[in-house]
């Protein structure tokens, strides 16, 4: 019984060291920047914020094109 435990264990610890792989330094930065929700969500919230930019600088446009057509039909 000891022994087929022994063969147990060193069949699992086997497995589980070959299925790891060594990583780069730049594949495990490039993995690491993948998964970081922190830096996921900054990304959208700098995409959000040039959204809202764009949209009040056309806003503002308009307006200003408004009031030129207004004061040049005249």
């Amino acid at each position: 019984m000891k022994y087929v435990t022994i063969i147990v264990i060193a069949l699992i610890t086997s497995a589980a060291a070959y299925s790891q792989s060594t990583l780069t330094l730049e594949q495990s930065k490039s993995l690491a920047l993948k998964n970081n929700k922190a830096l996921q969500n900054s990304a959208f919230e700098i995409e959000a914020a040039q959204q809202v930019k764009k949209k009040c600088f056309y806003k503002l446009l308009s307006k200003s094109e408004c009031q030129y057509n207004r004061f040049s039909s005249d």
